[in-house]
Order: C-alpha cells, then structure tokens, then sequence
C-alpha cells in the first residue's frame, strides 16, 4: 500500500495520467477494462483523500470513515455494474445509483477540500475549492493541473 501511496503522491503528473488512461484506452479490448479505469481512478481519488488528511493540520482534519464508505460502494457498483448485470441494471438498481453518485462526489470533495486546506493551512469556504473540485470531476484535463499542486504539499 505504501509503494502505491508513493507511486501516486511522487511520480510525474504524465507518469501518473498514463497508468489511469491506459485502462481506459485498453477498455475495450480486455474484459473489465473499463471496470479497472474506474477502480484504479477511484482508488487514486481514494489514496488522494487519505495522504491529504496526514497533511492538515489537527484541527482542520476531517473523518475519513464517509471516504472509505464512498469508496468501497463506488468499487462494488463499478463491478456488480460490469459483471453481474453486463451494464443493463435492473430498474430498481436506480436507488443504489444515486447512492454512488453521492458517494463520487463527496469523494472528489473530500479531496479537493483536502488539497485546498492542506495548502491553506486554514479552513476555508466551499467557493475556494469548487474550482479544484471541477478538476478532479474532469479527469483527463484536470489531472495536469490538480497533481502538481498534491505533490507540491506532500512534499
């Protein structure tokens, strides 16, 4: 777990999109494919959250339980969505649905609000981290812009 937090906390932003993209792109030529995308992007938003949280300070912290919550049914969506029922869902699968959609996005956040404080050394209001939460929310593009700042307060 240690050598994976490393991975994702000090190696290049490129280094960092590739081995996320790569899943994505390959998604359609490998079984699981895009459930791998998904997991491997939730367990980064995942670790993100954790790392982060060693980084504010006491006071400013918060629990990380709702994140471990979020992150596990976000996971087992992703794969019952896949390989259960081959992405065609039963329609009463739509409570559950908005169940993760919550869980996605108190995910991201949790780790925007997370980078920002950590940055800050302070507590601040939801309108100064709405933009780093747009970021993570736009994967491809935003990786480029959020993963230096993280590396920049882990280090």
């Amino acid at each position: 777990m240690d050598k994976i937090k490393k991975f994702f906390s000090s190696s290049p932003t490129w280094v960092v999109f590739c081995a996320m993209i790569f899943p994505l792109i390959i998604g359609e030529l490998i079984p699981f494919g895009t459930s791998l995308f998904f997991c491997i992007m939730f367990g980064w938003i995942f670790l993100l959250g954790i790392v982060l949280q060693n980084k504010v300070e006491a006071f400013l912290k918060k629990s990380t339980t709702l994140l471990k919550i979020c992150f596990s049914l976000s996971v087992i969506y992703i794969i019952f969505l896949e390989t259960v029922w081959e992405f065609n869902p039963p329609s009463y699968f739509l409570v559950f649905h908005m169940v993760v959609m919550f869980c996605i996005v108190y995910q991201v956040y949790f780790v925007a609000r997370s980078l920002v404080v950590a940055e800050a050394r302070q507590l601040l209001d939801f309108d100064r981290y709405i933009g780093t939460m747009l970021l993570i929310w736009f994967f491809p593009i935003g990786i480029w812009f959020v993963h230096p700042r993280i590396r920049n307060v882990l280090q």
